[in-house]
C-alpha cells in the first residue's frame, strides 16, 4: 500500500557524487512506498517546498561544512513555512572525514522549524578523490536510508 506523503530530495552537486546519493535515496523512498522527487537546488523555488511532507537536503562537504550553494538555498527558505515538516540531511565526504556538511545542515533545518526524522547520512568517497566514484556499498546504504525514511513516515518498522 502506498503512503500518501510526498518527499522531495533536494541537493547540490559539484562532481556528481551528491547527485548519485540523492537519486539512490529517492529510489529507496519510492521502494518504501512513498511518492518522491529528486531535484537539484537550481531547479527548486523555496515556495515549492510547501507541497511536500518530507524534505531531504544533500550537500557535498566543503572544508568540513556544507557547500556555499546549499547555504544560500537554506537562507532562501527563511520566509517559507516549514515548521513541522519532516526532514533529514545527507552529505558526501572523503572517507575518514569525521565532520561533514550534514551537521551544519541539520542545525539550519531545525532553525527553520523542521523536524529531523532520522539522523543524517554521511556518504563516503575514497580519501582525496573528489571526482569519485562513491565508495563501494554507498549507493546501497543510500537506498536503505531512503527506505528507512519512508518506513519512519508511514509508521512501519524499519
Amino acid at each position: 500500500m502506498k503512503n500518501h506523503s510526498r518527499a522531495l530530495v533536494v541537493y547540490y552537486t559539484r562532481f556528481g557524487n551528491t547527485r548519485q546519493a540523492a537519486e539512490a535515496i529517492c529510489e529507496g523512498i519510492k521502494e518504501g512506498g512513498m511518492d518522491a522527487e529528486c531535484r537539484e537546488t537550481k531547479d527548486v523555488k523555496p515556495e515549492d517546498l510547501a507541497q511536500y511532507d518530507v524534505i531531504l537536503v544533500g550537500t557535498p562537504t566543503h572544508y568540513g561544512g556544507m557547500s556555499e550553494e546549499i547555504g544560500k538555498f537554506v537562507d532562501a527558505l527563511k520566509d517559507v513555512e516549514l515548521k513541522g515538516k519532516g526532514s533529514a540531511a545527507f552529505d558526501t565526504r572523503y572517507e575518514g572525514e569525521i565532520t561533514g556538511g550534514l551537521n551544519e545542515l541539520e542545525k539550519c533545518m531545525k532553525k527553520l522549524g523542521m523536524e529531523i526524522i532520522l539522523p543524517g547520512l554521511a556518504v563516503f568517497l575514497p580519501a582525496g578523490d573528489a571526482w569519485g566514484p562513491l565508495r563501494e556499498g554507498e549507493i546501497k546504504k543510500c537506498k536503505k536510508f531512503g527506505e528507512s525514511i519512508a518506513q519512519k513516515v508511514s509508521g512501519k518498522k524499519a
